[in-house]
Protein backbone atom coordinates (compact mmCIF):
# COMPACT_ATOMS: atom_id res chain seq x y z
CA UNK A 1 0.00 0.00 0.00
CA UNK A 2 0.92 3.18 -0.62
CA UNK A 3 -0.09 6.05 2.10
CA UNK A 4 0.47 10.00 2.06
CA UNK A 5 0.34 11.20 5.59
CA UNK A 6 -0.27 14.95 6.19
CA UNK A 7 0.36 17.52 8.87
CA UNK A 8 -1.10 20.71 10.10
CA UNK A 9 -0.79 24.52 9.92
CA UNK A 10 2.08 25.12 12.29
CA UNK A 11 2.62 21.51 12.85
CA UNK A 12 5.77 19.58 12.33
CA UNK A 13 5.83 15.89 11.27
CA UNK A 14 6.22 14.89 15.05
CA UNK A 15 2.52 15.38 14.85
CA UNK A 16 2.18 12.74 12.60
CA UNK A 17 4.76 10.40 12.78
CA UNK A 18 3.61 7.79 14.41
CA UNK A 19 1.08 7.14 11.84
CA UNK A 20 3.52 7.06 9.44
CA UNK A 21 6.05 4.86 11.55
CA UNK A 22 3.17 2.35 12.04
CA UNK A 23 1.86 2.30 8.25
CA UNK A 24 5.49 1.88 7.23
CA UNK A 25 5.96 -0.97 10.00
CA UNK A 26 2.99 -2.83 8.15
CA UNK A 27 4.91 -2.48 4.72
CA UNK A 28 3.26 0.48 3.44
CA UNK A 29 5.33 2.79 1.46
CA UNK A 30 4.85 6.38 3.22
CA UNK A 31 5.46 10.11 1.74
CA UNK A 32 5.23 12.31 4.50
CA UNK A 33 6.19 15.67 3.01
CA UNK A 34 6.86 19.19 5.05
CA UNK A 35 4.21 21.66 4.10
CA UNK A 36 5.85 25.00 2.58
CA UNK A 37 6.40 27.37 5.52
CA UNK A 38 6.83 24.78 8.64
CA UNK A 39 9.17 22.59 9.67
CA UNK A 40 12.03 25.85 10.25
CA UNK A 41 10.61 28.80 11.94
CA UNK A 42 7.48 30.70 12.37
CA UNK A 43 8.82 33.45 10.16
CA UNK A 44 8.65 31.64 7.13
CA UNK A 45 4.69 31.18 7.27
CA UNK A 46 4.92 34.81 5.74
CA UNK A 47 3.47 35.20 2.65
CA UNK A 48 2.64 31.70 2.30
CA UNK A 49 -0.60 31.04 0.14
CA UNK A 50 -3.25 28.00 0.81
CA UNK A 51 -2.17 26.82 -2.85
CA UNK A 52 1.75 26.18 -1.69
CA UNK A 53 0.82 23.48 0.96
CA UNK A 54 -1.64 21.91 -1.81
CA UNK A 55 1.21 21.75 -4.39
CA UNK A 56 3.65 20.57 -1.79
CA UNK A 57 0.80 18.10 -1.29
CA UNK A 58 -0.24 17.01 -4.69
CA UNK A 59 3.91 17.00 -5.99
CA UNK A 60 4.73 14.60 -2.28
CA UNK A 61 1.56 12.11 -3.98
CA UNK A 62 2.29 12.19 -7.75
CA UNK A 63 6.15 11.40 -6.80
CA UNK A 64 4.24 8.14 -4.50
CA UNK A 65 1.91 7.02 -7.04
CA UNK A 66 3.10 8.46 -10.63
CA UNK A 67 0.02 6.78 -12.20
CA UNK A 68 -3.00 5.85 -12.08
CA UNK A 69 -2.51 2.84 -11.54
CA UNK A 70 -1.08 3.63 -8.33
CA UNK A 71 -3.69 3.67 -5.90
CA UNK A 72 -3.01 6.01 -2.41
CA UNK A 73 -4.90 6.07 0.75
CA UNK A 74 -4.50 9.84 2.08
CA UNK A 75 -4.52 10.14 6.21
CA UNK A 76 -4.40 13.99 7.08
CA UNK A 77 -4.69 15.70 10.50
CA UNK A 78 -5.80 19.00 11.34
CA UNK A 79 -5.43 21.06 8.05
CA UNK A 80 -4.00 18.18 6.70
CA UNK A 81 -7.52 16.60 6.63
CA UNK A 82 -8.46 19.63 4.43
CA UNK A 83 -5.69 19.33 2.29
CA UNK A 84 -6.54 15.44 1.96
CA UNK A 85 -9.94 16.25 0.55
CA UNK A 86 -8.95 18.65 -1.91
CA UNK A 87 -6.50 15.90 -3.36
CA UNK A 88 -9.00 13.23 -2.92
CA UNK A 89 -11.65 15.40 -5.28
CA UNK A 90 -8.59 16.36 -7.70
CA UNK A 91 -7.46 12.46 -8.00
CA UNK A 92 -10.54 10.40 -7.76
CA UNK A 93 -9.09 7.43 -9.71
CA UNK A 94 -5.77 7.27 -7.56
CA UNK A 95 -7.00 7.66 -3.73
CA UNK A 96 -8.98 4.88 -2.17
CA UNK A 97 -9.51 5.98 1.26
CA UNK A 98 -9.65 9.04 2.81
CA UNK A 99 -8.37 9.55 6.91
CA UNK A 100 -9.94 12.56 8.55
CA UNK A 101 -8.28 13.10 11.88
CA UNK A 102 -9.19 16.29 13.53
CA UNK A 103 -10.60 18.07 10.72
CA UNK A 104 -10.10 21.50 10.78
CA UNK A 105 -12.56 23.12 8.77
CA UNK A 106 -14.07 25.18 11.67
CA UNK A 107 -12.86 26.36 14.36
CA UNK A 108 -14.12 26.74 18.24
CA UNK A 109 -12.32 30.27 18.91
CA UNK A 110 -14.61 33.40 18.54
CA UNK A 111 -11.64 35.39 17.66
CA UNK A 112 -11.81 34.14 14.23
CA UNK A 113 -13.93 37.07 13.19
CA UNK A 114 -11.68 39.62 14.28
CA UNK A 115 -8.87 38.42 12.48
CA UNK A 116 -9.46 41.66 9.83
CA UNK A 117 -9.54 44.00 12.92
CA UNK A 118 -6.41 41.87 15.30
CA UNK A 119 -4.36 42.13 12.00
CA UNK A 120 -4.04 45.60 12.34
CA UNK A 121 -2.56 45.38 15.56
CA UNK A 122 -0.93 42.29 15.79
CA UNK A 123 1.13 40.35 13.19
CA UNK A 124 1.21 36.68 15.00
CA UNK A 125 -1.13 34.87 17.30
CA UNK A 126 -0.39 32.49 19.81
CA UNK A 127 -0.62 29.04 19.02
CA UNK A 128 0.72 26.70 22.02
CA UNK A 129 -1.11 23.24 21.62
CA UNK A 130 -2.93 21.52 24.25
CA UNK A 131 -2.60 17.83 26.10
CA UNK A 132 -4.57 16.14 28.14
CA UNK A 133 -2.28 15.26 30.03
CA UNK A 134 -0.43 18.42 30.47
CA UNK A 135 3.27 16.25 31.33
CA UNK A 136 3.10 15.47 27.71
CA UNK A 137 3.71 18.95 26.48
CA UNK A 138 7.27 18.29 25.71
CA UNK A 139 6.45 16.61 22.72
CA UNK A 140 5.77 19.85 21.26
CA UNK A 141 7.71 21.03 18.24
CA UNK A 142 4.83 23.15 16.64
CA UNK A 143 5.31 26.66 16.47
CA UNK A 144 4.35 28.76 19.24
CA UNK A 145 2.96 31.22 17.05
CA UNK A 146 1.82 31.97 13.76
CA UNK A 147 1.30 35.31 11.25
CA UNK A 148 -2.28 36.15 11.78
CA UNK A 149 -2.62 36.87 7.70
CA UNK A 150 -1.30 32.97 7.10
CA UNK A 151 -4.07 31.56 9.37
CA UNK A 152 -6.26 33.79 6.94
CA UNK A 153 -5.11 31.24 4.32
CA UNK A 154 -6.10 28.68 6.42
CA UNK A 155 -9.42 30.20 6.69
CA UNK A 156 -9.65 30.63 2.41
CA UNK A 157 -8.80 27.19 2.11
CA UNK A 158 -11.55 25.56 4.48
CA UNK A 159 -13.75 27.53 2.43
CA UNK A 160 -12.50 26.51 -0.57
CA UNK A 161 -12.44 22.82 -0.02
CA UNK A 162 -16.05 22.62 1.15
CA UNK A 163 -17.46 23.26 -1.49
CA UNK A 164 -15.32 20.35 -3.39
CA UNK A 165 -16.33 18.01 -0.76
CA UNK A 166 -18.98 16.38 -2.97
CA UNK A 167 -16.49 15.07 -5.24
CA UNK A 168 -14.90 13.22 -2.97
CA UNK A 169 -16.03 9.88 -3.71
CA UNK A 170 -13.85 7.24 -1.92
CA UNK A 171 -14.54 6.05 1.21
CA UNK A 172 -13.60 8.36 3.81
CA UNK A 173 -13.33 8.44 7.80
CA UNK A 174 -13.73 10.99 10.25
CA UNK A 175 -11.50 10.96 14.06
CA UNK A 176 -13.03 13.41 16.38
CA UNK A 177 -11.88 14.03 20.10
CA UNK A 178 -14.82 15.19 22.39
CA UNK A 179 -12.15 17.65 24.45
CA UNK A 180 -10.75 18.81 20.72
CA UNK A 181 -10.07 22.70 21.96
CA UNK A 182 -9.33 23.43 18.53
CA UNK A 183 -12.44 22.27 16.11
CA UNK A 184 -16.14 21.82 16.90
CA UNK A 185 -18.37 18.52 16.60
CA UNK A 186 -20.15 20.20 13.88
CA UNK A 187 -17.38 19.26 11.72
CA UNK A 188 -18.46 15.84 11.94
CA UNK A 189 -21.93 16.52 10.63
CA UNK A 190 -21.05 18.64 8.01
CA UNK A 191 -18.24 15.98 6.50
CA UNK A 192 -21.02 13.43 6.69
CA UNK A 193 -23.81 15.88 4.76
CA UNK A 194 -20.81 17.44 2.27
CA UNK A 195 -19.01 14.51 1.60
CA UNK A 196 -19.70 12.78 -1.30
CA UNK A 197 -19.17 9.65 0.18
CA UNK A 198 -20.71 10.49 2.97
CA UNK A 199 -18.82 9.03 6.03
CA UNK A 200 -18.16 5.33 6.02
CA UNK A 201 -16.56 5.49 9.66
CA UNK A 202 -17.12 8.02 12.80
CA UNK A 203 -14.95 7.49 15.21
CA UNK A 204 -14.69 9.34 18.46
CA UNK A 205 -12.39 9.44 21.95
CA UNK A 206 -13.38 10.78 25.46
CA UNK A 207 -9.92 12.14 26.57
CA UNK A 208 -7.68 13.29 23.63
CA UNK A 209 -7.27 16.95 22.89
CA UNK A 210 -6.27 18.21 18.78
CA UNK A 211 -2.86 16.64 18.52
CA UNK A 212 -4.48 12.70 18.51
CA UNK A 213 -1.41 11.09 17.36
CA UNK A 214 0.76 12.41 20.56
CA UNK A 215 -2.27 12.57 23.62
CA UNK A 216 -2.87 9.77 25.88
CA UNK A 217 -5.65 7.79 23.57
CA UNK A 218 -2.27 8.12 20.23
CA UNK A 219 -2.02 4.39 19.95
CA UNK A 220 -5.60 3.65 19.75
CA UNK A 221 -6.40 6.49 17.25
CA UNK A 222 -3.10 5.42 15.45
CA UNK A 223 -4.38 1.75 15.36
CA UNK A 224 -8.26 3.04 14.08
CA UNK A 225 -6.67 4.90 11.61
CA UNK A 226 -4.28 1.66 10.05
CA UNK A 227 -7.38 -0.15 10.11
CA UNK A 228 -9.26 2.00 8.43
CA UNK A 229 -6.68 2.49 5.94
CA UNK A 230 -5.98 -1.23 5.20
CA UNK A 231 -9.61 -2.73 5.73
CA UNK A 232 -10.02 -3.01 2.03
CA UNK A 233 -7.02 -3.11 0.77
CA UNK A 234 -5.34 -6.66 -0.21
Amino acid sequence: MKALVLHGFTASVDTVSLLAQTLENKGAKVAMPVLRGHGTVPEHLFRVHWRDWVADARAALLKLAPTEKDPVVIAGLSVGAVIGCVLAAEFPNRVTRLGLVAPAFSFRSKLIHLLPLLKRVYRTWSGNPEFANPELVFQNTNYLNFPIETFEQVLALTKMTEALLPQVQCPAAAFYAKKDPVVPPAVIRMLDKKLGSGLAERHTYKRSYHEMFLDVEAETVTEDVVRFLYSTQK
